[in-house]
């Protein structure tokens, strides 16, 4: 299993990567490979609280590939405002 600083660097190195991309196929594949690398990070980071700054750097990124992936590439915004799981009624126990 890989060390948990090689697993930052290599969601961070291929998130970087994304945001040098000029080509658009180049870019969605590179978006792709950041946010599996990313989702398996915050898996990772799901069992440990002590990467908080880590966690909340990672959802920034996410946030900001979402972004780019709606302004260069065309991608529709899968969740309206206020439509996220905070919005969402509560289940009743």
């Amino acid at each position: 299993m890989n060390a948990p600083h090689q697993r930052f660097s290599n969601w961070k190195q291929a998130y970087e990567a994304v945001l040098g991309e000029s080509d658009k196929f180049l870019l969605w594949t590179r978006i792709e490979v950041a946010e599996a690398l990313m989702l398996v990070r915050l898996d990772d980071l799901d069992h440990n609280r002590d990467h908080r700054a880590e966690r909340e750097s990672i959802l920034e990124a996410l946030t900001a590939l979402d972004l780019l992936k709606r302004r260069r590439l065309g991608f529709q915004k899968l969740i309206p405002n206020g439509m996220g799981p905070a919005a969402a009624p509560k289940r009743a126990e």
